[in-house]
């Protein structure tokens, strides 16, 4: 007997748009976090992925 959540997969869909100006990260301010940027990106696509 197949248990029923054997039978499907999990898959995640990330989206982007409009990265054409953003591919270095800057600096957010007060705060000093970093935003943006395809280093940042990448590194929350590998995030993901090992989830």
């Amino acid at each position: 007997m197949v248990v029923a959540t054997e039978r499907f997969k999990k898959f995640t869909i990330l989206h982007s748009n409009d990265m054409h100006g953003d591919f270095i990260a800057e600096n957010n301010g007060a705060e000093g976090d970093l935003i943006g940027g395809m280093s940042l990106l990448s590194g929350y696509i590998k995030k993901v992925r090992e989830e």
